[in-house]
């Protein structure tokens, strides 16, 4: 008689070890994924090119600007008709490991995708005017 008890039972307890195992699956499955670090995504978001330096003047984003404003110009293909105006950029002289942050004020119509054309006080805290051309790698700040 035992025996028959246990094998009627059998099906209810097979059903709630199911539901159990199920809701301790989905626990597992829907937990939520830790983002990546900062300098992860700061890695993501990074471009590399050649820093050079120019003599501002009116900007193509509307300013006017001097040799001592810590400013670039971006390259045409990111320059975007203007959309990356007035926002910042960190750049790193990927010889020296000197970094500065400089806004976006003009465009560089010359100058290849993920290279900037700084003014030359921003150019002078990366490296030497004289050198003329830096390897650079930058992000926005």
């Amino acid at each position: 008689m035992h025996h028959s008890r246990l094998m009627a039972r059998l099906p209810w307890v097979l059903a709630l070890l199911a539901v159990f195992l199920n809701h301790a699956l989905l626990m597992v499955l829907s937990k939520p994924v830790q983002a990546g670090t900062k300098e992860t995504s700061s890695l993501e978001r990074r471009y590399s090119g050649k820093g050079t330096w120019f003599i501002p003047d009116t900007g193509a984003c509307g300013d006017v600007n001097s040799k001592s404003d810590y400013i670039v110009a971006m390259n045409y293909a990111q320059y975007k008709n203007g959309s990356p105006c007035h926002k910042v950029v960190a750049i790193k002289n990927n010889a020296n490991n000197k970094v500065v942050k400089a806004k976006v004020t003009d465009e560089c119509p010359s100058c290849a995708y993920g290279s900037l054309d700084l003014s030359p006080a921003t150019f002078e805290a990366l490296g030497n005017l004289d050198t003329g051309v830096i390897p650079i790698s930058w992000d926005w700040a």
